[in-house]
């Protein structure tokens, strides 16, 4: 089950740069394209010409992400709850050690910036970096500092969630413009 969320930051790190099964002149449904995926399952991958539609499920919760290059305009998509993310991710903020652990297998650590707190880090560079001021620490007894995550600006923030999208959101995130990618891997 672990496969999912690790599967969830490859794409968010790299997704863009997928190949697509065909290419299409709009932005309507029926000229999408499905990414045909062989083993993984709770996912799926949806082309368009200039972005694609990420949409994980865990039983009856689904969110879903739209992918797009950094450079090109954020895509005129009108529902409340897709979250947008420009790939490839140059700043990320990890909201669990395991995550760390995707990012780090992945050879992508230098794209963290912050992460909740040390006390289950165990990737030396980062711990390094914590050390000397390079990634900041965003929670306080496990209490996010808020003002602190917004003032180190990430790309993305990638968290833990329960399933439930309004319980899980942070609400000053979410109005800020942060895109949080919650992975439902407990």
């Amino acid at each position: 089950m672990r496969i999912i969320p690790f599967l969830l930051v490859l794409c968010l790190f790299f997704g863009c740069g997928l190949e697509r099964q065909k290419e299409t002149t709009n932005n309507s449904a029926s000229d999408s394209s499905q990414t045909t995926i062989k083993y993984a399952q709770k996912f799926s991958i949806t082309n368009y010409t200039n972005y694609k539609i990420l949409t994980v499920q865990k039983g009856a919760s689904k969110q879903s992400y739209a992918l797009y290059k950094r450079g090109t305009n954020k895509p005129d998509i009108n529902d409340s709850k897709i979250i947008f993310v420009q790939t490839p991710v140059t700043k990320a903020a990890c909201l669990s050690s395991l995550y760390v652990g995707f990012l780090d297998r992945l050879n992508e650590t230098e794209k963290i910036i912050a992460i909740d707190n040390i006390d289950y880090i165990g990737n030396k560079t980062v711990i390094e970096k914590v050390s000397s001021g390079k990634i900041s620490q965003l929670a306080i007894a496990g209490k996010l500092n808020e003002e602190m995550t917004l003032s180190v600006k990430p790309e993305l923030v990638i968290n833990y969630g329960s399933g439930n999208l309004q319980s899980d959101r942070n609400q000053k995130l979410y109005d800020a413009g942060i895109p949080i990618v919650f992975c439902l891997d407990h």
